[in-house]
C-alpha cells in the first residue's frame, strides 16, 4: 500500500468521519500510476478529439456551476475555479447578518475570483469564529446529503488555508464542499447543476438557526 500512496492531503485528511477506515490512498486506483493507465486506456477508446470534446464538455460545466455560485447571495467560492473542481461555502443568512455580512460582499468576492484574482476569503470577511461555524456546516450538509441520498460530495480543508500563509488564520483548515466534474454523461447539463444548488440551497437553509 505504501507504493500506491501519494498522501493527497485534499482527499485523505484526518478531519472528515471514519478517516482511519479509508483505506483509498494505499489502492492502485488512487493513485497517480492508476490515473496513467486510465489515461491511456481512454485515450486508445476515444482517440484525442474524443477525449478533448469530453473535457470540454466537463470544463463548460465547471464554468456554469462556479457562475452559478458567484450569482448566488449564500454561497462563496474559496478560490478561483479550478479545472473541473471547486471548492465553495455555503453560509447561512443568519450567520451573515450576525457578522453584518452582506450578500453584496459575498457577490463581490466571488466577482474577484471568478476573475482569477488570488486572494483569502478567510481574510476578507468574518474571523476565527465565523469560519469555524461555517466549516461545522459544510461537513453537516456533506452527511446530511449523503445520508438522505441525494449526492456525494466530500468536504475538504480549504485550498486558500492550504497554500497560502495566512496573516489571520495561520494553520487552520477550515472545511468547504467540493464538487468534481471529471466524468462525462451526455445527459449531465446545465439542468442537472441548477438542481444541484437547489440542493445544496435547502440542505444548507436547514442550519439557518
Amino acid at each position: 500500500s505504501r507504493a500506491n500512496s501519494t498522501n493527497a492531503g485534499y482527499l485523505f485528511h484526518q478531519s472528515k468521519h471514519g478517516a482511519k477506515l479509508d483505506l483509498g490512498d494505499g489502492t492502485f486506483t488512487c493513485g497517480r500510476r492508476g490515473d496513467a493507465l486510465k489515461f491511456w486506456v481512454l485515450l486508445q477508446k476515444y482517440g484525442a478529439k474524443g477525449l478533448g470534446r469530453r473535457v470540454q464538455h466537463s470544463h463548460r460545466l465547471c464554468t456554469q456551476f462556479s457562475q452559478f455560485v458567484a450569482d448566488s447571495n449564500n454561497f462563496l467560492l474559496t478560490c478561483a475555479p479550478q479545472p473541473l473542481n471547486i471548492n465553495f461555502y455555503y453560509i447561512p443568512q443568519p450567520l451573515l447578518q450576525r457578522y453584518n455580512i452582506t450578500n453584496a460582499n459575498i457577490r463581490e468576492l466571488n466577482a474577484r475570483l471568478v476573475r482569477g484574482e488570488r486572494l483569502d476569503v478567510h481574510e476578507e470577511i468574518g474571523d476565527a469564529e465565523f469560519w469555524t461555524i461555517v466549516s461545522k456546516v459544510s461537513v453537516q450538509m456533506k452527511l446530511k446529503m449523503h445520508d438522505r441520498g441525494l449526492c456525494m460530495i466530500p468536504y475538504q480543508p480549504s485550498p486558500t488555508t492550504c497554500c497560502t500563509e495566512s496573516k489571520v488564520h495561520k494553520k487552520v483548515n477550515y472545511l468547504c464542499l467540493r464538487l468534481v466534474l471529471a466524468g462525462y454523461r451526455e445527459d449531465f447539463g446545465t439542468d442537472d447543476l441548477r438542481e444541484l444548488i437547489h440542493i445544496f440551497e435547502d440542505t444548507g437553509r436547514e442550519f439557518s438557526n
